[in-house]
Formats: structure tokens, sequence, C-alpha cells
């Protein structure tokens, strides 16, 4: 019985690895943009089984891959970035964004580009393994500004509603 039940839990690993790993994938005007979560810097302490909650305080950024899927080379450009965050402290979901601008690399046809954009922070504490009071990523807006032409991608689809409600960060690490 142990070892069916090993093996549902791999394959159910190996299907949420699979399916989480992209958290957004979408095509416009011959650009493909796959957006997920990377920690850059975890300064997490180990969980403590003996105290009541640990702190989190991760650095964060939206690892972009884009890539040039036009029959054309793409020209040098440049990424408008609002990343929000929403942050545990308020119970009705209080906002927090962080905005900026990276460069893109002119891309030949069908060649891509990672790009870390959008560095926020996320803190908060963890009650064992709840991570009920630990700031999220709320959503994200990635404007590509190429030749005068401006392509957008945005997550969740209510994105411009939240991105209303939020407050600029003002203690923004660079």
């Amino acid at each position: 019985m142990n070892s069916r039940l090993s093996l549902i839990a791999a394959w159910s690993c190996f299907f949420l690895v699979l399916f989480a790993r992209t958290l957004f994938a979408a095509e416009k005007d011959g650009l493909r943009v796959e957006v997920v979560p990377k920690i850059l810097v975890d300064g997490n302490a180990p969980t403590n089984s003996f105290q009541d909650s640990t702190p989190v305080n991760q650095e964060m950024a939206l690892k972009a891959t884009i890539r040039n899927v036009s029959m054309k080379d793409a020209p040098e450009s440049t990424i408008d970035y609002i990343v929000l965050v929403q942050r545990w402290g308020n119970e009705t979901g209080s906002y927090s964004s962080y905005q900026g601008t990276e460069k893109l690399q002119a891309l030949r046809f069908a060649d891509q580009v990672d790009i870390d954009i959008g560095k926020y922070h996320l803190g908060g504490h963890m009650h064992g393994g709840s991570d009920h009071h630990k700031d999220k990523l709320a959503g994200w807006k990635i404007v590509v500004n190429q030749a005068g032409k401006k392509i957008e991608f945005s997550y969740p689809a209510n994105f411009e509603s939240m991105n209303k409600l939020a407050q600029p960060d003002r203690q923004r690490r660079h």
C-alpha cells in the first residue's frame, strides 16, 4: 500500500512541476512571452517547529522568456513593467506596486532571451506550513515598446482593477 501511495505522490509531483512551471504564456505581434516567479535572494530562516511563526524575507523577480516568433528580426526595445504584491498585513487585500523599465536586446528570427524583470520583496511569516500570512505575487503587466508599437501582456485578467488599488512600494531595494 505504501509503494502505491508513493507512486501516486511521485506522479502528482511530476504533473505539478510540469504544469506549474509556466505561470503565464502568450503570443502577440510576433513575440511569445512566458513568465514565472524567480527567487533572487532567500533570506528565510529555517522552519523551526518549536516557534509559533517563521519570518519570510525573499527578494523575487519575474523571469520572462521572450521569443521572436515573427518572420523578421525584432529591433532593440524596452520593457516597462508593473508588479503587484498582495500584503498579508491587511485582511482586505492591500496591494503594493513595483514599477520600472528594462532593456530588451534585438532578437533575430526564432531567437529568445531570458530577462529578470520586476524585482519585488515578499515578507510576512509562516505558521508551520501555512502561507496565509505570507505576501503573494498578485499580478503583473509587461509592455514591450518596440519601434513605436506597444505590445502588452498582463496577468491576471483583472490586473487593471487591482492596480488602481495599489500603493507604490517605498522600500524598493535595487
